[in-house]
């Protein structure tokens, strides 16, 4: 069987490089012969700061902006699958409490004025973060995301950035409604356990910020444990073999258009954060 997979491999691989061959074995089935095409997410780190959303709700003539902004999160939220911070199941929580332990000593801090800028830091996190969860978990602000997208006029190149997101993710929904991209991740292809693996919880999240006073901690107690793995749950298109199949086919365009949203809204959020950081 080693020998014939191995044969296979060979074969598919001159058709398609990327292409895996698998026997697929599973409780009461027989094993089936499988073709698996990976999308590689490029070792990257998704993470979505909220902390420009809190920075556009707090000021009344970019309420439009906010609002489509927040809808748009919303459809990565409740729909996408990307976890968030503040909820007690996500990786990134105990990070978050790691770190808010780690300075709640005050000889962390060189100045005493810096230990206190960090403790409020963190309580601001708590009080508000809190907050934007609520508004993320809204189903009535994501259902108006077609009709903000139509009535939103930008003002600025981020602002334009920003609408031409929302209509692609409006696209997207449109396509594939209700599909996650945890959904294309599968949770056991042969495999005993998932210890030792980067999951999708790992690299996909909110955050707070990605330029605030945490961040650096955050960055390093993150990649510190990531570098132990050898490998990562990644979408993954399989095309099983129990009956014939005309040809081989792999269509992973959701995927394709999922994450170069995911690097184009994170850009178009650190443009907002710039205008209040800078």
């Amino acid at each position: 069987m080693a020998k014939l997979v191995e044969d296979l491999q060979q074969q598919i691989g001159e058709i398609d490089h990327d292409a895996n061959v698998l026997v697929i074995t599973r409780e009461f089935n027989l094993p089936t012969l499988a073709i698996t095409k990976v999308f590689d997410t490029k070792a990257t780190l998704y993470y979505l700061p909220i902390e420009p959303l809190h920075f556009l709700l707090q000021q009344r003539d970019r309420k439009p902006a906010a609002q489509l902004l927040l809808s748009v999160l919303c459809y990565f939220y409740q729909i996408g699958g990307i976890p968030y911070f503040r909820e007690h199941s996500s990786y990134l929580y105990d990070v978050y409490q790691m770190i808010n332990e780690w300075y709640s000593d005050e000889e962390i801090c060189e100045y005493p004025e810096d230990y206190q800028h960090v403790i409020d830091h963190i309580q601001l996190i708590k009080r508000e973060s809190g907050e934007l969860l609520k508004s993320l978990s809204d189903k009535d602000q994501l259902a108006l995301l077609d009709d903000q997208v139509s009535q939103f006029y930008p003002t600025t190149k981020t602002e334009e950035n920003l609408k031409a997101i929302a209509y692609r993710v409006s696209t997207l929904i449109n396509i594939y409604p209700g599909r996650s991209i945890l959904d294309s991740i599968p949770d056991d292809l042969n495999r005993i356990d998932g210890e030792g693996r980067i999951t999708a919880e790992h690299y996909l999240s909110f955050i707070w910020s990605g330029e605030d006073c945490l961040y650096d901690q955050l960055m390093e107690t993150v990649n510190c444990e990531l570098q132990e793995y050898n490998e990562i749950d990644e979408p993954m298109s399989i095309q099983l073999f129990d009956k014939p199949q005309n040809q081989i086919s792999h269509n992973m365009s959701f995927d394709q258009e999922f994450f170069d949203l995911l690097n184009d809204l994170s850009d178009n959020l650190y443009d907002f954060a710039h205008e209040k950081h800078h």
